[in-house]
């Protein structure tokens, strides 16, 4: 199977999803991620999985109607920062089977599709994205005294 058509694919959602978080504003996306916590942004990511599949699933034109169930706009930053972390995580899995060269070809051996496996797994564990989308490290444990910093 070939994973860079895939690849592709995933990298232009994941450009896509963050372009629909620039627009939410991204200081407020982030005031959103350290207001609620991560375990919060956690609960609410594993309470609409269904939700994350569904806009995945859909065509990009027609996402902005599935948006509209998230009125308030903490809801709506936390529903894009899991859909934007479902798709890195995905974007980050196939990049792993790219490199190692994982294929179900014919001919290919059970141990060596054991082995290719093994080394995505741990190439993936290894740089799983962050949650939170926009920082080499994740911003949890900011305080929000941040906010209030005046500049000089």
């Amino acid at each position: 199977m070939d994973f860079d058509t895939y690849e592709d694919w995933a990298q232009q959602e994941c450009l896509f999803i963050a372009g629909l978080l620039e627009k939410e504003d991204l200081l407020e996306v982030l005031r959103t991620c350290l207001h609620l916590g991560k375990e919060a942004l956690e609960a609410f990511a594993s309470a609409h999985s269904t939700e994350i599949q569904d806009f995945l699933h859909t065509p990009r034109e027609k996402r902005k109607q599935l948006l509209r169930r998230f009125r308030e706009p903490h809801e709506r930053h936390m529903f894009l920062v899991a859909v934007l972390y479902e798709a890195r995580s995905g974007l980050a899995m196939l990049e792993s089977l790219r490199k190692f060269g994982v294929s179900g070809s014919a001919g290919t051996s059970r141990s060596t599709i054991l082995l290719q496996a093994a080394a995505v797994s741990q190439e993936v564990a290894a740089r799983a994205p962050h949650l939170y989308p926009f920082a080499e490290d994740e911003p949890f444990g900011i305080t929000h005294e941040w906010f209030s910093r005046r500049e000089t």
